[in-house]
């Protein structure tokens, strides 16, 4: 799961992170960093992105959700995000279903009217692409972004083209 950036924050002054996937939330003080700003990132904005998968590999598995937030440097948000289930009604291991079971996202995807994989493909970079018009550096960031990154290419081309190939992968502070 990916760790995306809420407007809380502690009496510390402090971030929080809260997890995206269907409620679920889990929540941790951020140690204070150097201002974005002052370390040149004034021109970047973070695409937090995280993928809910049937499995580790894409090319034996689907995507069951896809979330995504924008945010400036400085980790304020810019809009209230993007979430969509992907229809799927297809098996699961057992690990996805202990998973994804109790939290109704399997429920969510195999639900009638449930967005198909190239809809959801379509509302995705529908969120993705104003935004990188706007002139700034724009990274992909969250927790083990690669994952989702690698996940997005494969079974959905062209939702991340204009992205940076660089990302901030929160996975690595811990």
């Amino acid at each position: 799961t990916c760790a995306v950036p809420s407007s809380a924050s502690s009496a510390a002054g402090s971030k929080s992170w809260s997890v995206n996937s269907l409620g679920s939330v889990m929540s941790r003080p951020m140690r204070p960093a150097r201002d974005a700003y002052a370390m040149g990132m004034d021109d970047t904005l973070l695409l937090w992105v995280d993928v809910e998968t049937t499995g580790l590999d894409p090319s034996h598995g689907a995507i069951l959700e896809i979330g995504m937030r924008w945010t400036d440097a400085r980790l304020d948000r810019l809009d209230d995000g993007f979430s969509t289930p992907v229809a799927y009604a297809g098996p699961v291991d057992g690990f996805i279903e202990r998973m994804h079971g109790p939290n109704g996202l399997l429920a969510a995807c195999a639900r009638p009217g449930a967005p198909t994989p190239a809809e959801a493909a379509r509302l995705a970079r529908a969120y993705v692409g104003p935004r990188l018009s706007d002139g700034a550096r724009v990274l992909a960031a969250g927790a083990s972004v690669r994952f989702d990154r690698d996940w997005l290419d494969a079974l959905m081309p062209g939702v991340l083209e204009g992205v940076h190939h660089r990302s901030l992968d929160v996975s690595a502070l811990d």
